[in-house]
């Protein structure tokens, strides 16, 4: 800014209307802020450094229209052969800053600009176009076309597109139709044909492969855990956690915090009262088989009662037949436990109640003489 050939100014300051406080010293702090030396020129009169030069100029945003066109006056007059590179040099400036400008999209979405495309695919692992076809595809099956994700941009509603309306206007299902019914099987089969369209595509290469790793994860987690409603949990969670931006991260297409609140979190209360209704049953089982036991006791008792009241009716407990029966072994003597006869017929019994009868009538005759001698 010091050099060049200023001989056209008449000795007039170029930069002395500067509105940061005039004189080239100040403008060039100004321009100098928020560069590097690398971005400088580096003094010498040549085209390419006019080239920075424009690039400094038009990264300083605080330039006003007055001080863009001193600038430029300027270059007309003290580098006039390499005016022309200088206002090519703006001119790309422009349009690089353009390219790096986020535009809006429809429905909410927005068309990154390089830095922020770049940053998407640092955090998703994949291009924003993959990301929102991935959308796309979760909320309906239909894979869209770049020209329709141009036109809608990142993190827009898929449900909200014209071509969903179309689809849905034609009786076609979406992922609100099968969380209405909860036909999760239904749902999982819509994202696996979505995902095999995605792949034949060739511009989603990358989106189709984790979406059908998302589907295979969370498959075993759900399906092959015999609770197939807890797909259609996560997924609704999901979408509306990501509305707009696909899949968790192409590294774990699952949302680690949607994981816990939808499945993890239903599991465990599952597994929980599992437990419960096994301790219950288990209960159940102990006291059928005390039960059991009781039974068998009493049956046994009763057996043995039986018997008893057998045994009864067939010995006299007082000497004589019960119930009538014969003398049999089973019905023997109660004197003599011969099994011929009872007690009353006791030919033994007979003898020693003789005996003992004559005993006693002996024993009286004798009493009745020794009175009389005397």
């Amino acid at each position: 800014m010091a050099g060049g050939a200023c001989d056209g100014f008449g000795g007039r300051d170029p930069f002395a209307g500067f509105s940061g406080g005039g004189s080239a010293e100040g403008l060039a702090k100004t321009l100098a802020s928020g560069v590097t030396a690398h971005d400088c020129p580096d003094g010498a009169d040549t085209r390419f450094n006019a080239m920075l030069f424009a690039d400094v100029v038009s990264k300083c945003r605080t330039l006003t229209a007055s001080d863009l066109g001193m600038i430029k006056r300027f270059m007309e007059i003290a580098y006039e052969e390499h005016y022309t590179s200088f206002k090519n040099g703006l001119s790309i400036s422009k349009e690089e800053r353009r390219a790096d400008e986020t535009k809006s999209g429809a429905h909410g979405g927005k068309i990154p600009s390089k830095s922020e495309a770049d940053s998407i695919v640092a955090k998703k692992g994949m291009p924003w176009q993959e990301v929102v076809a991935v959308s796309s595809v979760l909320y309906n099956g239909t894979v869209p076309t770049l020209a329709e994700i141009e036109l809608e941009g990142y993190g827009s509603d898929p449900g909200q597109w014209q071509s969903a309306k179309e689809w849905r206007k034609n009786g076609k299902p979406s992922v609100n139709s099968f969380l209405k019914n909860r036909d999760a099987a239904g749902y999982r089969n819509m994202l696996t044909r979505g995902a095999t369209r995605m792949a034949a595509n060739g511009a989603y290469s990358t989106g189709a492969a984790q979406l059908m790793l998302f589907i295979g994860k969370l498959s075993k987690m759900t399906f092959d855990q015999g609770m197939p409603g807890l797909f259609l949990d996560y997924c609704e969670e999901h979408m509306e956690t990501h509305k707009g931006y696909g899949l968790a991260s192409a590294e774990n297409p699952l949302d680690p915090d949607v994981l816990t609140e939808t499945v993890l979190a239903e599991k465990s209360k599952s597994q929980a009262c599992d437990e419960r209704v096994d301790k219950v049953i288990s209960q159940i089982e102990e006291l059928a088989g005390v039960e059991q036991k009781v039974k068998s006791r009493l049956g046994e008792i009763s057996a043995l009662a039986s018997k008893v009241t057998a045994l009864e009716a067939k010995l006299s407990l007082t000497g004589g037949p019960r119930a009538g029966g014969p003398p049999s072994a089973e019905n023997v003597c109660s004197y003599c436990r011969s099994p011929d006869h009872f007690v009353r017929d006791c030919p033994k019994k007979r003898e020693a109640d003789e005996r003992r009868a004559a005993a006693a009538a002996a024993a009286s005759s004798g009493a009745g003489t020794s009175a009389e001698a005397a």
